[in-house]
């Protein structure tokens, strides 16, 4: 059986790491920067995103890259939400009354 990406990943292994960030940073950027409409966001959601995957990638149960593709966004949506619940939305004013 051979191991996965994902799987030494989750080992702590720094270069499958690299590998996984690297085929996913541009996604969670792009989703984060549409959310927020800022690229100062959109680059602490990236990291953000990140850094709560790694910090528990075992415990979420991901076995494939696909997988840790879906979670490394939905963190950054996460971020995104949290972020833009607390400043003015400029991209959807409208958001701003919602609340």
């Amino acid at each position: 059986m051979t191991t996965t990406t994902v799987q030494n990943a989750a080992k702590g292994q720094r270069k499958a790491m690299e590998l996984l960030y690297e085929a996913n940073k541009m996604k969670v950027y792009y989703v984060s920067l549409c959310l927020t409409g800022e690229a100062a966001y959109a680059i602490e959601a990236t990291y953000q995103s990140f850094k709560n995957v790694w910090s528990g990638i075992s415990a979420h149960g991901i076995t494939s890259e696909d997988e840790f593709t879906h979670l490394a966004v939905r963190k950054a949506v996460e971020w995104c939400k949290r972020k833009i619940s607390k400043t003015n939305c400029r991209i959807c004013p409208e958001f701003n009354t919602v609340r």
